[in-house]
Parts: structure tokens; C-alpha cells; sequence
């Protein structure tokens, strides 16, 4: 295994040849020079595959302050543990404070609640013991003249980071589609971290003084790259970069006592971040479109069935060395209910995993699926409650063809889950079994 000492500066080139996967190291130029000494460690194992590759870089990320535990998170802020074993829910048709009174009154005991709301809501919302938040991003920028309600337009152009030939960096390009099908794109600029963090630090405790949120979702900070900027009014090496994107979740969960949420995940930010929409929805094997239409059904693709919801290819990596650090659930344009085809299939990964689910649902779907939504509710999430705060120790294939796995937990409990057609040791197919 090789461990990238200095990674702010470093990718990785993967190659496959021949049925072989290899892969590189690769150091790139910080601002166009070769300015610091660069390491890496390459360690050797006898037995144990991944699972001690995993224990070893878990020893790694508590040596280099990566590491902060649930339990830690919690005696600073009480209010993390109304995230573990929560189902994440995005709604933006219902009567807020109607439907979290339902689902209460179903058995949803523990709701994470991502879509904002009046203070007044928010406070309910808060009383029945749920978890209140709202979405928020500092990275993306768009030109006034394209502006829409839910557009960006402060700090364009004068935030806008520059690449290295000038040019101001792209970011993300939303769609507005028309009543006739056809689609424009309004391309976004990409704003500086350092200016990021300075608007975040006036807009959210101004926020925060009209409504009583308990939780921020802040996206896309730790699923973008870091980045250099080129522009001569702000200029940044990656490594600055991080400071600023880390120095940002650290703003909303320390200083702002705030159960932290952030887009796919990244260690850095395990320290100052509780929970990652995305980091079970592995990037390149979402649903199409995963990221601009979020609501309409996507047919699943052979890879999406392949690599995502599959058992062969899958192995719980950050789960093995972070597990007892963060809540993981799925990317909300790729849902547990987004394609029902695979639902059960989501819900088996979460159960071995000890990942939360995702729920996003207009007013209809929730009265067509609501007590297949509670089904995940109590096979799901009444589970990882027990072990929300547990070390995953292993994970194991117990059958050829990867359709059994077992993953063992540091309270002693275990889950076995046949992914197969045919059952195992008395578990039926699409089945688990929870062991004490």
C-alpha cells in the first residue's frame, strides 16, 4: 500500500493492461514549481488484503489528526447523535411541519430534516427530536445577467479563480428546461475558498440568528478538487486551498456548534464534518444525470448495476477506517428510492455498510411508497442506531461469487447479507441476518 505523505500536490494515474490494474503516483508542480520536499510511505503486508490495509491507514489518520470520533463529536455537540441512525429526507412540496408530524407519528424516530424552513418550522421540527437543516455552498458563482432565484451572483467576477492561462475557472452549468423540452445551460464560475469562507462567516450567523438551525449542509466543498488560483487579487496553491474549504466546515461545526454535512467526503474534513450526502453513491457509476435532475426516475445502467449496487465489485473502504468518524449515505440525485428496481439492494449495502439512507420524494411518491420508505426506516436505520458509534473491524465474502458478505463491529455485533438468488445458512435471498 502506498500512502501519499504530502497529498495536496498528488494524483494517482490508474492503468489497465492486459486484465492488470496498475497504478502511479504522480507529483504535480505547486504554482508551476517543485517548492517542497514531497513524501510518500509504501508498506507491505502478509496477510489481511484491504481490511489491513484499511487498519493501517486508520493508524495513519489518528498519528496525523485525521481522526475524531462520533463519541468525540458528540461531547462537544449533543446534538450529533440525533444524526445516527437518522434517514436523511429531501422534500420541497409538503407542509414541512405536517409531513415530519407524520412520519413521527409512522415510527420514523430519527429524521434528519435537509429543506430548510420558516423559524417557526424549524423550532417544531426540532421539538419532535429530529435533526433541522439547510443547504448552503460557497463555491459556485453565476453572471447576474443569468440570475435566477436559486443562483449565486455575489462576488462575480471579483471572486472567480482564475487558471493559470488567465482564463476564469468553470464550475458547475445548471439547466433550466423549458416548457418545449429544450434545455439552456447557465454555466457557473468557480469562487475563491479564501473569499468563500469570508461570505460564510457573515451570511450563516445572520442566518442562524433568524432560524435555529441544528445542522448545515454545505456542498460541494469536499467533492471538487483543491485547487490553485491564478487570479492576482486573491491568488492560492492547493494547500492553501484546503486550509480555506477545512477552515470553512471548522467555522460551521465548531465555533457554530452545527451538525456538519458535505458533499462525497474527504478525510480532511472527518475531523470537522458528521455526515457526507454521497460518499455511498461512488461518483463515476451514479444514476444518469444524478446531479441536475434529481426528482425524475433514471433507468439503472449495467454499470450503475455492475459496480454500484452490485456485490462483486464493492468494498466498504472508508467504512473500515472512518465508520466510527461519519454518517455516509447515498448522493440525493441518486437516492435509495430514486430507481425502486434496486431499492432492496441499497438497503442490504446500508445494513452491511452502517450507512444511512437517503430519501427524496414529492407529495406523491410519499403517498404511494411511504410504508416501503418506513420498511428502509426499521431495516436500515434501527440498525445502524445500534452501531452508529461502532468501529467497523471487518468485512468478509463468505461465498466465491462476493453474494454473502459479513461485516463485524466493535460492540460484537455482526450482519450477514445474502445479495444472492439462492439462500445461505438459513438466510433467505435479497435477506440478512444481524448476529450478537
Amino acid at each position: 500500500m502506498t500512502i501519499v505523505e504530502t497529498p495536496n500536490d498528488a494524483d494517482v494515474l490508474f492503468r489497465k493492461q492486459e486484465g492488470f490494474l496498475s497504478f502511479q503516483p504522480r507529483w504535480e508542480a505547486s504554482r508551476q514549481s517543485f517548492s517542497y520536499a514531497r513524501k510518500l510511505r509504501i508498506c507491505f503486508f502478509e496477510t489481511g488484503g484491504f481490511v489491513s490495509m484499511a487498519k493501517r491507514y486508520r493508524l495513519v489518520a489518528k498519528e496525523t489528526g485525521l481522526f475524531k470520533s462520533l463519541v468525540s463529536k458528540r461531547s462537544q455537540n449533543p446534538n450529533v447523535d440525533r444524526l445516527v441512525g437518522a434517514v436523511n429526507v429531501w422534500n420541497w412540496d409538503m407542509d414541512k411541519v405536517a409531513l415530519c408530524r407524520e412520519m413521527k407519528q409512522l415510527g420514523f424516530e430519527h429524521v434528519l430534516w435537509s429543506n430548510g424552513g420558516t423559524p417557526d418550522e424549524v423550532r417544531t421540527i426540532a421539538a419532535l427530536g429530529y435533526l433541522p437543516g439547510r443547504y448552503d455552498i460557497f463555491q459556485d458563482v453565476w453572471d447576474p445577467k443569468h440570475s435566477f432565484s436559486w443562483m449565486n451572483t455575489e462576488g462575480w467576477p471579483e471572486d472567480l479563480v482564475y487558471e493559470p492561462n488567465g482564463d476564469w475557472m468553470k464550475g458547475w452549468a445548471h439547466p433550466d428546461k423549458h416548457d418545449d423540452g429544450s434545455i439552456t445551460w447557465y454555466q457557473g464560475g468557480v469562487i475563491n475558498s479564501q473569499r468563500g469562507l469570508a461570505r460564510a462567516k457573515r451570511q450563516i450567523p445572520a442566518d442562524l440568528a433568524k432560524t435555529p438551525y441544528l445542522a448545515r449542509f454545505i456542498d460541494t466543498t469536499t467533492a471538487s478538487p483543491f485547487r490553485e488560483d491564478y487570479n492576482p487579487a486573491h491568488p492560492l496553491t492547493r494547500t492553501q486551498d484546503r486550509q480555506f474549504k477545512m477552515d470553512l466546515l471548522a467555522f460551521c461545526s465548531k465555533d457554530l456548534k452545527l451538525v456538519v454535512g458535505t458533499e462525497t467526503g474527504i478525510d480532511p474534513s472527518v475531523p470537522v464534518a458528521d455526515y457526507y450526502e454521497g460518499m455511498m453513491s461512488l461518483g463515476p457509476y451514479r444514476l444518469p444525470d444524478a446531479g441536475t435532475f434529481m426528482m425524475g426516475y433514471r433507468k439503472p445502467t449495467p454499470e450503475f448495476l455492475k459496480y454500484q449496487v452490485g456485490p462483486t465489485y464493492r468494498i466498504p473502504l472508508w467504512e473500515l477506517v472512518y465508520h466510527d468518524c461519519t454518517v455516509s449515505q447515498w448522493y440525493w440525485g441518486d437516492a435509495t428510492n430514486k430507481a425502486p428496481e434496486v431499492w432492496d439492494q441499497r438497503d442490504l449495502l446500508n445494513i452491511l455498510y452502517g450507512t444511512a439512507p437517503l430519501l427524496m420524494f414529492d407529495k406523491d411518491r410519499w403517498q404511494r411508497d411511504k410504508n416501503r420508505m418506513l420498511q428502509t426506516y426499521r431495516n436500515v436505520c434501527e440498525w445502524v442506531r445500534k452501531i452508529g458509534y461502532d468501529e467497523m473491524l471487518s468485512h468478509q465474502d463468505l461465498m466465491p461469487d462476493h453474494t454473502v458478505q459479513r461485516t463485524t463491529w466493535s460492540s460484537g455485533r455482526s450482519v450477514t447479507v445474502n445479495f444472492g438468488d439462492k439462500s445461505y445458512d438459513g438466510i433467505g435471498p435479497m435477506s440478512y441476518r444481524i448476529g450478537k
